[in-house]
């Protein structure tokens, strides 16, 4: 009777294990100032098809780089600055661009006073995410203490600080927002983060797989009605 338990017990923990969540992973490092410094996007204003800045009013459109697609709020362009002395800059945004996709003033290309990026997957999905370096517009290392607002999957911008995000892995998100703003706010751009994209996958039990699940419990059940007669 033990043994045809431990069998029934064997052949139902196969079945249920089809059926359990499964996943794929793809980890990338971005370095959004040497991409603007060497990469197909070069510095300036994002938009248009495959990140080409084409036109200084399409302020909505996004561009998608690395999997990601960064878009700014209303009224301004997310923005990529290259390296100045050496130093990195990263992804800001710009209020005012001119024809060629270039902030006017040109120090107005990080984020500041009322400007936000979001970033998502192009496509959709989740994914972690985890920045490893801000700089000050003057491109120097952010002050730790220093703060700015950050929103989850589309929710309320909140008040954190430069060194309480460093390094912080946001898991399974679909969307994360970075604004200007707090208590010391400072003017900012991400310079290099880390992304790990997720693609989940739930498998349900093929029809052979629920019947062989189906036997093991009645047989789980008729050899525990055995025992108790026993």
């Amino acid at each position: 009777i033990f043994r045809l338990v431990a069998n029934v017990s064997a052949a139902a923990t196969i079945a249920l294990g089809i059926a359990a969540f499964a996943g794929s992973t793809q980890a990338a490092t971005i370095d959004f100032a040497a991409i603007a410094q060497n990469g197909p996007l070069g510095e300036g204003a994002i938009g248009g098809v495959n990140g080409v800045y084409t036109n200084p009013l399409n302020i909505a459109q996004g561009f998608s780089i690395d999997g990601l697609v960064i878009t700014a709020n209303s009224g301004n362009s997310a923005y990529m600055d290259s390296f100045s002395g050496g130093k990195r800059g990263g992804l800001g945004a710009c209020t005012v661009i001119n024809s060629g996709g270039q902030c006017a003033p040109s120090d107005d290309d990080n984020l500041s006073i009322g400007e936000e990026i979001t970033i998502s997957l192009d496509g959709g999905g989740q994914f972690i995410w985890s920045v490893t370096e801000f700089r000050e517009d003057d491109h120097n290392l952010t002050s730790l203490s220093d703060t700015l607002m950050i929103g989850i999957n589309g929710g309320a911008l909140v008040q954190t600080t430069f060194g309480a995000q460093l390094g912080l892995s946001y898991v399974g998100i679909t969307s994360i927002t970075y604004g200007y703003g707090g208590s010391s706010a400072d003017n900012y751009y991400i310079a290099t983060a880390d992304i790990t994209t997720i693609t989940p996958t739930s498998e349900v039990p093929e029809p052979g797989s629920l019947a062989v699940l189906s036997m093991g419990l009645l047989g789980l059940g008729l050899a525990t009605r055995r025992r108790r007669k026993a």
